[in-house]
């Protein structure tokens, strides 16, 4: 289209054509507004979404970090009873094998001075 000072090429159309034109140019605006108002849309629903699962995986997280706390938490007193009732089984245990090994002791002790007695006796019978 050539050019005047002044003037645009649509000042050369028919006012028909140019109406036309224009009525395309703002349907394909409006529909370019539209398609970016629903790409707008879209991408908020799936900034949602994201969000909202992103809160459910921290609810989840949470939970399972409290019940490994828990967790932790009764196995430590758990492992502390044990080691209590441990302890106590062993100075039970040595208390118990000291005692059999006084006991035993004092036994040998009467066995030998009954022997001795015995044996006395008999040599006193004897001689």
């Amino acid at each position: 289209m050539p050019s005047y000072p002044g003037k645009s090429w649509r000042n050369l159309m028919p006012p028909d054509e140019e109406n036309e034109l224009l009525r395309r140019q703002l349907k394909q605006s409006e529909e370019q507004a539209r398609r970016a108002a629903q790409a707008g849309l879209d991408l908020l629903k799936q900034q949602d979404e994201l969000q909202e699962r992103l809160e459910e995986q921290r609810v989840e997280m949470t939970n399972a970090l409290e019940a490994l706390e828990q967790d932790k938490y009764s196995l430590q007193k758990e492992v502390e009873l044990k080691t209590r009732m441990l302890e106590s089984l062993q100075s039970e245990y040595e208390s118990m094998k000291n005692l059999q090994k006084q006991q035993l002791q004092e036994h040998q002790e009467h066995l030998e001075r009954s022997h001795s007695v015995a044996l006395t006796e008999h040599q006193n019978k004897v001689g």
